[in-house]
């Protein structure tokens, strides 16, 4: 089992702005046997933190959990008139979005859309949050669908006590 860490989980344990649930939540998945990732796209986050101690202990918990050093690729190359748009290059084709990511762009805030794109691209079941104004509670309530569209892609995000209900720990 694969379960993608939003940046904003390594970001509230260093800045201890987690509660008493979440961090029984966050225990009882470290004792687990399941497999945590996060991407890059977690780090260039960090690098850009004002707060030196939140950095700082970001960026040496994420080199420590060794973070994922390649992601899925956000564009592709489009061959011509179906692809792309028509004139965006001579005649269409070059580089563009990923239409996965498109869509989930549609629903979330930009940096929340490339994170979930990752999870969801690189098939893991779950991606762990705390994020429940822009994240959760748009796939909650299936703002614009998202949720079934994630769950296609067999995703489901979730913050860690709801994690670890869904894990039976």
């Amino acid at each position: 089992m694969k379960i993608y860490v939003d940046n904003n989980i390594l970001s509230s344990i260093a800045g201890l702005l987690i509660s008493d649930e979440n961090g029984l939540a966050l225990q009882k998945l470290a004792e687990s046997k399941h497999c945590f990732q996060t991407s890059k796209i977690t780090k260039d986050e960090m690098l850009k933190s004002s707060n030196q101690k939140v950095k700082g202990a970001i960026l040496f918990i994420y080199k420590i959990f060794g973070g994922k050093k390649f992601f899925n690729k956000e564009t592709y190359l489009a061959t011509g008139f179906g692809d792309a748009t028509f004139g965006s290059v001579p005649w269409g084709g070059g580089e563009a979005e990923s239409p996965v990511l498109s869509i989930l762009r549609q629903a979330f805030e930009p940096d929340d859309a490339r994170h979930i794109y990752q999870a969801l691209t690189d098939h893991f079941d779950y991606f762990l949050t705390l994020d429940e104004n822009t994240i959760l509670k748009r796939y909650r309530t299936n703002y614009k669908n998202i949720k079934a569209f994630c769950s296609n892609g067999h995703l489901k995000l979730v913050n860690p006590e709801e994690l670890v209900v869904e894990l039976g720990l």
